[in-house]
């Protein structure tokens, strides 16, 4: 009786010291990357909050030279900053991001949003300088995105990635494009976060590409079905207009 009560105390200091680091953490958050990540989620809502928080992590990073925590989400910034520039502005940004990726990757080799962003941001720096100028970079993108896939199989956005590249690229024997492999990420992601717009966009397009017209009828349904996304409604909408529109083109197919 005494063992087992012995035991129970264990079991349960255990228990409290757990309780105890969670709080600890919480209490330690840092106000900096708080304020980063509501500028992120307010990036569409409130203009400017982009270059307001390039700014606030530049001076961060003054001080806190290898914070992980600052460098990927530099990385997400420039990304974004990218992604919504003109066609001939996106490039420079693109790529700081990616050096901030590389950062970031260094300062904490097994971080997944490191990883993560460092395959996005290669591959939007050789979507921007030309397929077929860029095949050289399709390895370092590749392996980062399986580094993220091996560090967390659950990475949604990973796949979508993926088959991003796997469905752009030309196959062999010039480089790893594989459209069926493509669908089947773009398909992976969707089972992951099934309420993400783009994952069900994207597996269309590429079902599209392999003359799968039924998969590509549900997955635009679903996306013309899916609420918007809060964070972006810009994004959500031409997302739903293209979808509309591919729906059209093949509507006798």
């Amino acid at each position: 009786m005494q063992k087992k009560k012995l035991v129970l105390r264990v079991v349960l200091l255990c228990a409290c010291f757990a309780t105890l680091a969670t709080a600890l953490t919480v209490l330690a958050a840092d106000p900096v990357i708080e304020q980063a990540d509501t500028l992120y989620s307010n990036r569409v809502r409130q203009p400017g909050s982009i270059d307001k928080g390039i700014a606030l992590l530049d001076g961060y990073l003054v001080t806190h030279v290898n914070s992980y925590d600052a460098l990927w989400r530099q990385a997400r910034f420039y990304w974004f900053k990218g992604d919504r520039s003109p066609e001939k502005k996106k490039l420079p940004h693109y790529e700081d991001g990616k050096a901030y990726a590389e950062l970031a990757v260094l300062a904490n080799p097994n971080g997944v949003e490191g990883h993560y962003w460092l395959g996005s941001l290669t591959g939007a720096v050789g979507t921007e300088k030309g397929i077929l100028n860029s095949l050289f970079m399709v390895a370092g993108m590749k392996e980062q995105i399986e580094i993220v896939l091996k560090l967390d199989p659950n990475y949604h956005d990973a796949y979508n990635v993926y088959a991003q590249l796997l469905w752009k690229l030309p196959g062999r024997p010039l480089s790893i494009g594989d459209k069926k492999k493509a669908q089947e990420y773009a398909k992976k992601a969707t089972e992951l976060s099934p309420d993400t717009i783009g994952h069900w966009l994207l597996l269309g397009e590429i079902a599209i590409s392999n003359k799968d017209y039924a998969i590509a009828r549900t997955a635009f349904n679903k996306v013309l079905a899916l609420p918007d996304n809060e964070e972006d409604l810009v994004k959500s909408k031409e997302q739903k207009a293209k979808a509309t529109t591919l729906l059209k083109e093949i509507q006798n197919k």
